[in-house]
Formats: structure tokens, sequence, C-alpha cells
């Protein structure tokens, strides 16, 4: 199983059992490959699953957002995915940390 040129773990199909077989019998004979898969898959949960990750990712969003409305007249009723555009332009408060922002982000959505 691949993603972005790293390897990530044995890709098989689930009705050839001896497929299966093979794959997990090369994983228990090799304990470094069996690390390497278990240390970078979960990297990659942690990177991209954990809510703090999300919540920088959302931010990306706003903020792709806000630079729209620096091109386009702004109008502060109008509302791009469901929040208003003054609302998160508050995210980029220079005296706001990126905990606060985390939490005024989940408040809004």
């Amino acid at each position: 199983m691949r993603k972005d040129g790293e390897e990530y773990g044995i890709l098989v199909r689930p009705d050839k059992p001896v497929e299966i077989a093979d794959a997990i019998l090369s994983l228990i004979s090799d304990q470094e490959k069996w690390n390497n898969y278990a240390e970078r898959g979960y990297n990659y949960v942690k990177y991209n699953f954990m809510w703090k990750n999300s919540a920088l990712e959302y931010l990306n969003v706003f903020k792709e957002i806000i630079d729209l409305s620096k091109t386009e007249p702004f109008d502060k009723k109008k509302v791009k995915n469901g929040i208003w555009t003054e609302e998160c332009r508050r995210l980029f408060d220079d005296e706001m940390g990126d905990i606060e922002r985390i939490e005024y982000l989940r408040r809004l959505l």
C-alpha cells in the first residue's frame, strides 16, 4: 500500500486467503519491515487525522476564503461555506494563539 511514494503496508485482496497468509507471514518473519510499517502507519494517522491538524487544515480553507474576499467586494452578510467572512477574518487576529483559534473554529462549526 503506497501513498505519496511512501509504503505503509501490504495490500492484499480480501477474497484470496493464501495471499493474506503470505502477507502475514512476510511481516511476522521480518521484524524490521513490521516496525517500519507500524511507525509509518501511526505517523500517517497522527498527522492526517488528529484534531489539531484537521483544525489547521480548516484554518487554511478559511484563509483562502478571506483572501478571496479581499479580491471580491466585501459584504458582511455574504456567506462562504456556511460561515460569514467577517467571522473568518477574526481567526487571523494577531492577538489570537493557535489553541484559541482552534476553540473559536469549533464554536463556528
